[in-house]
């Protein structure tokens, strides 16, 4: 009836506002961080472009970045931001998601003297279509993760393009790893390159953890 129709209604334009408000726009890094900032608590922040980011984005809550459907930007280190990372968190309230975008980390403009993602709390999911790639690090590790953070990589994700002349390593990991799938690509020690899908990294006795194999994969190691 009359009634039924307008309440249908009602509750259809309340699920428009909803989801509208769980969104929001950025195309710079000043953006992106305030974008960040004001978004609700799982909510996604859409990328409207390419990013130069000159500075570390801080999260304390649950939150997505992508780019918007059909689309794939890249967020690129400015060739003056030594220190190099894009994230860098510390609050455990932090539970980052990053989809369908790229953080490239400009090795081409000199070495970092950080990592491009520094966890010291929370959690990080790299989704379909995000890729963090080509960096070169003073001291090794990429992405690095303190004790009791955690580390996602889902079908589609990508770490690859990294270099350090100190410790071989894409991610440092001290807190819980798990690879659902996507592709590590890392270069060790500037000998061997390892090629590694669907493996995560758990506790295997008190104090020691170790790569597991989780379903069916490949793992190769080629002279480069």
């Amino acid at each position: 009836d009359g009634r039924m129709m307008m309440k249908n209604r009602i509750g259809i334009m309340m699920g428009v506002i909803v989801a509208a408000a769980l969104s929001a726009m950025a195309m710079t890094m000043q953006e992106l961080q305030s974008a960040v900032n004001d978004a609700p608590a799982g909510g996604t922040v859409y990328l409207t472009g390419d990013v130069e980011y000159d500075t570390a984005l801080t999260v304390v809550k649950k939150v997505t970045i992508a780019s918007p459907a059909g689309e794939r930007h890249v967020l690129t280190r400015a060739a003056g931001y030594a220190d190099g990372r894009f994230l860098n968190v510390s609050s455990a309230e932090a539970d980052v998601t990053l989809q369908n975008l790229i953080v490239d980390g400009n090795k081409s403009a000199g070495t970092l003297s950080q990592r491009i993602v520094q966890f010291a709390a929370g959690k990080l999911t790299l989704g379909a279509g995000a890729v963090i790639r080509n960096a070169a690090t003073v001291n090794g590790g990429m992405l690095w993760f303190d004790a009791g953070t955690q580390f996602v990589m889902e079908e589609g994700s990508e770490l690859s393009g990294f270099e350090s002349p100190k410790y071989g390593v894409a991610v440092a990991m001290q807190g819980a790893f798990v690879m659902n799938g996507g592709r590590i690509v890392a270069r060790l020690l500037n000998e061997l390159e390892l090629d590694i899908t669907n493996w995560s990294f758990e506790d295997v006795t008190p104090g020691k953890k170790a790569f597991k194999l989780n379903t069916v994969s490949t793992l190769g190691v080629e002279g480069v």
